[in-house]
């Protein structure tokens, strides 16, 4: 069955109109349209990003505004790249992944880890924890392709970690984790 398209929107550009200087990409859109979560390494989409690193962006459609997602607890900008969007169905909260150490504390395994975003209060979730708080000790594991299912308190990730789960073992698992 062909796909009817009514419109188009450039969800990767800035305030001014203008293009970014940079491409966007892993781009995830809320059920309804209205919101689109997307990656890039621009630095004009939003004022004061001067961090030199892709991050993770938010654009509503019906308020024709865009905002950065991949901000520490305190706003400030992260130090290292994000990136593997998801987004909830309702645009509510939003998923990626980054080695940045400062969204959250005790994020100290200097490896990529999985995070979800509750985009009206800003709260931030570290994902890939084991059932008992505690993050990977398992050196270089990593976690990424974070997704979320559509009402947004179920999460699965891709990890290296093996001792995220009791019986667990290093290589490339799928876990789940309810926060």
């Amino acid at each position: 069955m062909p796909i009817s398209v009514s419109s188009i929107t450039f969800a990767s550009r800035p305030a001014s109109l203008t293009a970014a200087d940079q491409a966007a990409g892993f781009a995830t859109v809320s059920n309804d349209g209205r919101y689109i979560l997307f990656q890039s390494s621009a630095t004009n989409l939003v004022a004061d990003d001067t961090n030199g690193v892709a991050d993770i962006f938010l654009r509503d459609t019906t308020a024709n505004s865009l905002r950065r997602v991949s901000l520490a607890a305190d706003g400030s900008q992260l130090t290292k790249a994000s990136t593997f969007v998801g987004l909830s169905a309702d645009g509510s909260v939003a998923v990626f992944t980054t080695a940045a150490d400062t969204l959250v504390a005790g994020d100290t395994n200097t490896v990529a880890d999985a995070f979800a975003v509750t985009l009206a209060t800003g709260a931030i979730t570290r994902l890939n924890l084991t059932g008992g708080g505690a993050q990977s000790t398992v050196p270089v594991s990593t976690s990424y392709l974070p997704v979320i299912r559509p009402v947004g308190s179920v999460y699965a990730f891709e990890t290296t970690a093996g001792d995220l789960v009791a019986g667990g073992r290093l290589g490339r698992r799928r876990h789940q984790r309810r926060p």
